[in-house]
């Protein structure tokens, strides 16, 4: 790149960083629960399973500069969740209540909310004879409406930002190509998806398949686009290690579709301690909190305490008791300080209306 094209690039990201506007996020009594199928045979009666509810009317807010980590077990509506928030569709099957709203105004009302906001799913698809650099420049010019100076000043910007300089003319690679290694995969993943400069980025599961310093390293550029560059970040993960929860700065830990935390990543040890469920000073808080969710760990209990096998449980009590302990935990959260409030507003947030142009 020459010095013009150098100079540019750099006025570009100083108009970038000025004119970027901080986005709220908010979501109010977010309810989503399947709706019975109609049978397709007339001929015979078909009984047809009752609704079930992922999402419990759940309400919160995440503000610009924040990352806000979603933790649940497998089922527990995490994925669904971020979906919803994202603006990606869902199952038909599924029936959708509540509002979300950005900086106060209603998302459905926008018709350019994708335009400021990217979705990095769990598994990328990168062209695997393409390097990172071809793949960040074939996104760039595919997505942005900028001369070609721009372009390859914003390619140059996230090759940067996501440490990729050493690996950026190397192939993406697959089962039968050698190219990069997961973590730089995954984070030309997520520059694929950010190089249109989105303020708002959901990811779902960016760890997946990647071990646990490469994982550190993937949420840790993360993380600096949240704090660094003011973006509101959202991520749901299944297990981070212990490196990976301090770098949190909000947590929300999802159950039976219902939320039993969501505040401070910092506070939640000792908010489930002052619960009765204080977590081993040498364990992971991620892997207790899993632990605590999980039905499994309720069945184990039943099946030591009895000295019986799996066939010999009752299923109704372990529901039960598995339920009246999500209530707890929900009954707990709602009634703390710690309760997020969805009405708080950052104060950098300026409201935005229908004729306002696109961000």
């Amino acid at each position: 790149m020459d010095v013009g094209a150098k100079i540019i690039g750099e006025g570009l990201d100083e108009i970038r960083k000025s004119a970027k506007q901080s986005l709220q996020l908010t979501w109010i009594d977010i309810h989503i629960h399947t709706e019975p199928v109609k049978p397709k045979c007339a001929c015979r009666e078909v009984k047809q399973a009752p609704p079930k509810t992922i999402i419990d009317h759940v309400s919160g807010t995440v503000q610009p500069g924040q990352f806000l980590a979603i933790i649940g077990a497998s089922g527990a509506g995490k994925t669904t969740l971020l979906n919803f928030l994202s603006g990606r569709e869902i199952s038909q099957n599924l029936k959708r209540e509540g509002a979300i709203m950005v900086n106060g105004f209603d998302k459905d009302q926008m018709p350019n909310f994708s335009s400021y906001s990217a979705y990095v799913q769990q598994d990328d698809i990168l062209f695997q004879t393409m390097t990172v650099r071809e793949c960040l420049t074939f996104a760039a010019r595919l997505k942005l409406e900028a001369s070609e100076e721009e372009k390859m000043s914003r390619v140059n910007h996230m090759i940067k930002t996501l440490k990729l300089t050493k690996c950026q003319n190397t192939r993406i690679g697959g089962p039968l190509v050698k190219g990069v290694s997961g973590g730089e995969r995954k984070r030309t993943s997520i520059g694929v998806e950010l190089i249109t400069d989105p303020n708002l980025v959901f990811l779902d599961e960016p760890t997946t398949g990647l071990d646990s310093f490469t994982a550190t390293s993937v949420m840790e550029s993360l993380g600096d686009l949240a704090r660094k560059e003011g973006r509101t970040v959202i991520s749901t993960i299944h297990q981070p290690n212990t490196d990976i929860f301090d770098m949190f700065d909000r947590l929300v830990l999802l159950a039976r579709g219902k939320i039993i935390y969501f505040s401070f990543a910092s506070k939640a040890v000792d908010f489930f301690a002052d619960k009765g469920y204080a977590c081993p000073d040498t364990s992971n808080p991620c892997d207790y909190f899993m632990s605590m969710m999980s039905k499994e760990s309720i069945e184990l209990e039943h099946a030591d305490q009895n000295g019986i096998g799996e066939s010999g449980l009752d299923p109704v009590a372990i529901d039960k008791e598995y339920d009246d302990l999500i209530e707890f935990f929900y009954t707990s959260y709602m009634a703390s300080d710690l309760a997020c409030d969805p009405k708080v507003v950052h104060p950098d947030v300026k409201p935005i209306n229908a004729q306002s142009e696109a961000i």
